[in-house]
């Protein structure tokens, strides 16, 4: 299954998702920007129907970025800014990888992105 929106909003995607007849348990979100471009009760939204979903059974894995911490981003971050939604503590962030043959074995991306939230606290564990 594939659930898309025309225009990029997390929140909006994740409801959507959450109203599909038998969705499927384990997500992937390819996409997002750095914290600093999104509202931060858009991002407290969203975050909470992560940890519903979470409660639900559901897996997300979410990309960490594509060109590391702190570029312009989708949004045009203006800062050191990680990226949203993989910075949600309900979703797990996932780096990139590559090969550069049909024989070769996948190797790391240099510019996956990474970093801590400052939109939420470190949880415990």
């Amino acid at each position: 299954m594939f659930v898309y929106l025309d225009y990029f909003d997390m929140l909006a995607w994740v409801q959507l998702v959450e109203k599909q007849k038998n969705a499927p348990k384990v997500l992937s979100i390819s996409w997002g920007s750095g914290e600093d471009g999104y509202q931060p009760d858009h991002m407290t939204s969203a975050n909470d129907e992560f940890m519903k979903m979470g409660a639900k059974g559901f897996s997300i894995f979410v990309a960490s970025g594509d060109k590391g911490t702190g570029n312009t981003g989708l949004l045009w971050c203006k800062k050191f800014s990680v990226e949203w939604p993989a910075t949600s503590p309900y979703v797990t962030a996932v780096g990139g990888t590559y090969v550069t043959s049909a024989t070769a074995a996948p190797d790391g991306w240099n510019y996956s992105g990474g970093g801590f939230s400052t939109a939420f606290k470190t949880p415990s564990y």
